[in-house]
């Protein structure tokens, strides 16, 4: 069993890293917002050309 002490030690800093992995999952997920939007009323020939990173004005 731990001691109180060390429990109350570990708790911030197990918040600090949920914090931190909350604010990394956002970062992440963020960006590819269009891509869901894209993957669910986009034709396949605009999936295909968002996915590969080409923009459709150049081709």
């Amino acid at each position: 069993m731990t001691p109180p002490v060390a429990q109350s030690a570990a708790r911030p800093t197990i918040l600090r890293l949920l914090a931190a992995m909350a604010a990394g999952n956002q970062l992440w997920e963020v960006p590819h917002v269009p891509l869901y939007t894209l993957w669910v009323t986009g034709s396949p020939r605009a999936r295909s050309v968002e996915v590969q990173g080409v923009d459709q004005a150049e081709g």
